[in-house]
């Protein structure tokens, strides 16, 4: 996060709990460990937070729901990566439909290979 979107956090927080009365040295710790992670998932954990919590939430809890969101987002992303790919892929076959197929083919290129063996194995002693 860049100082701006950092300083829209603690603006937010501030707002949202008058009563906190953040200081300077308050609102320059929670830039500091909060600078790591995404604009976008601290904003939507604040937020989050905000709707839930009747006390300024702690830079932990921020990190954790910015994480639960971070986790959220990833989550979505594979299950449309899912999604696109099952609309590209063809249906998979049925086992029984495989087996029997791969056993044609096998046929197929082995030709009249088992009836040999199956000659030669009846003339040994």
């Amino acid at each position: 996060m860049n100082r701006s979107e950092l300083a829209r956090v603690v603006a937010l927080l501030s707002a949202a709990y008058p009563n906190a009365q953040i200081s300077v040295a308050t609102s320059e710790v929670y830039e500091e460990f909060l600078a790591d992670l995404e604009a976008r998932h601290v904003l939507a954990a604040v937020r989050r937070l905000v709707n839930i919590s009747k006390f300024l939430p702690t830079i932990a809890e921020i990190r954790e729901t910015a994480r639960d969101e971070l986790h959220e987002e990833l989550e979505t992303e594979r299950r449309q990566r899912e999604r696109a790919l099952a609309k590209a892929a063809p249906p998979p076959l049925d086992r029984k439909e495989s087996a029997a197929g791969a056993r044609e083919v096998l046929r197929a290129i082995l030709g009249g290979m088992d009836e040999s063996f199956s000659g030669a194995e009846e003339s040994e002693p």
